[in-house]
């Protein structure tokens, strides 16, 4: 019982703040970093997936980050009894029973996200992020953070 209370109280506030992820709240993640200096976003999120050298001398630090995820592969079998209420018999009402068998497919669906930054001279100065699975929830809701949400150090 101690142990169903305990994954209770986890699988309870993980569900609430995926509910509460939003597109808008990642990308307030990503520019509290503006300003801040590159060897802290480096040492707080790791090694980029990618470093790309802009035109103008700048970079741009990658982060990029997938998932698949499986659904689907099982059958249902519905039944149903449809009563004829308009003819009564002397067996009693008649009705029929009917049963409907349907096969879910297998499905993979792809989340990713490419989080950006911008670096002038050792400075974050511009960020950026494409993707379907883009979204970070509010601080305010933040019970449990999440493994792979960093906060940037002060300063």
């Amino acid at each position: 019982m101690k142990l169903q209370l305990k994954l209770f109280m986890l699988v309870i506030p993980t569900i609430l703040m995926t509910a509460c992820a939003t597109t808008a709240n990642f990308e307030e993640s990503l520019n509290v970093w503006i300003g801040k200096s590159e060897s802290s976003l480096v040492g707080s999120l790791g090694v980029p997936t990618q470093i790309i050298k802009l035109p103008d001398g700048d970079h741009a630090l990658v982060y990029a980050s997938n998932r698949i995820i499986r659904s689907g592969g099982y059958t249902t079998q519905s039944s149903s009894y449809n009563n004829d209420w308009n003819h009564k018999h002397s067996a009693g009402w008649s009705g029929s029973s009917t049963s409907t068998q349907q096969n879910v497919p297998l499905t993979d669906s792809l989340y990713s996200c490419q989080s950006r930054y911008i670096i002038h001279q050792g400075v974050v100065i511009a960020t950026g992020h494409t993707g379907n699975d883009c979204k970070s929830v509010d601080p305010r809701f933040d019970v449990i953070r999440p493994l792979f949400q960093q906060q940037p150090p002060a300063g």
